[in-house]
């Protein structure tokens, strides 16, 4: 985690101590107080700064979150959690351009840093280039080989680049690797959904809504993907899943999406 990675560089014990076991903890305010006074006692420390952004982050600060990683770049250009933060948060805004460019510079820093390559990843997602989105994450699959995000995203980035073999081997992999986890199939679900394999994308999303016989989207998402390969009774079956859980959720709605198998 970044705050285990960075207690060896930071001077203030003390604060730094209590705010990584208020972290670790979820207490966020707390931990934002004590990498406060770390960074009081010692305004040149970047990574106290950097500390005091990640907290920010959490809190949902996401402006004051940005100002601190840019200061703790601007105190100590070297640590990359910095640059990867900066850049995580600059493609949430869609600021493709230049959160590729700090996401770069924290891969240069430490070339093993998977969250990085991952984020890059996402940054030429954003910006549709899935060829350099697919070699990003695939720096990140040789880093991070367990991480089904890392695969599945790796999967659609190489099919969105043409290579549908490739992304159907990836997303083979995936479902071997995490075969418990309803977000896992829901995501892999979507993949499929996505490259048009709609037989893999139902049964993708029916091991996610069997995992979690609650999980809203997961039978949405099979209505609607039922609704595609023409499999009324079974859309139907999913909808009335998705109502029972939904009270709220407005019949018509669902009356006018089926009304199209009718036709």
């Amino acid at each position: 985690m970044h705050v285990i990675l960075l207690l060896f560089l930071l001077g203030v014990p003390g604060p730094i101590d209590r705010g990584q076991a208020a972290f670790e903890r979820g207490d966020y305010k707390a931990a934002l107080s004590a990498f406060e006074d770390a960074v009081k006692a010692e305004p040149k420390n970047g990574g106290a700064v950097y500390l005091r952004g990640l907290a920010k982050e959490r809190l949902g600060d996401r402006p004051g979150a940005e100002a601190d990683y840019r200061k703790a770049i601007a105190v100590d250009a070297k640590l990359p959690q910095p640059h990867n933060n900066l850049g995580a948060l600059l493609a949430e805004r869609g600021v493709f351009a230049e959160a590729r460019a700090a996401l770069e510079v924290a891969t240069r820093l430490d070339p093993r840093y998977a969250e990085a390559w991952f984020n890059l990843g996402l940054a030429f997602d954003g910006d549709k280039k899935p060829r350099e989105a697919a070699a990003a994450y695939r720096k990140a699959r040789d880093l991070s080989p367990k991480d089904p995000d890392t695969r599945i995203n790796l999967g659609a980035a190489l099919a969105r680049a043409g290579d549908k073999k490739a992304a159907a081997a990836e997303l083979a992999d995936v479902a071997r690797l995490a075969p418990r986890d309803p977000l896992v199939q829901l995501n892999l679900g979507l993949v499929h959904a996505e490259l048009g394999d709609l037989d893999e994308a139902a049964s993708a999303y029916r091991r996610a809504a069997a995992l979690k016989p609650d999980y809203k989207k997961a039978w949405l998402s099979l209505g609607k993907v039922e609704l595609r390969r023409g499999k009324c009774t079974e859309a139907r079956a999913a909808f009335d899943k998705l109502l029972a859980l939904s009270p709220r959720l407005d019949k018509k709605d669902v009356d006018a999406q089926l009304a199209r198998c009718k036709r």
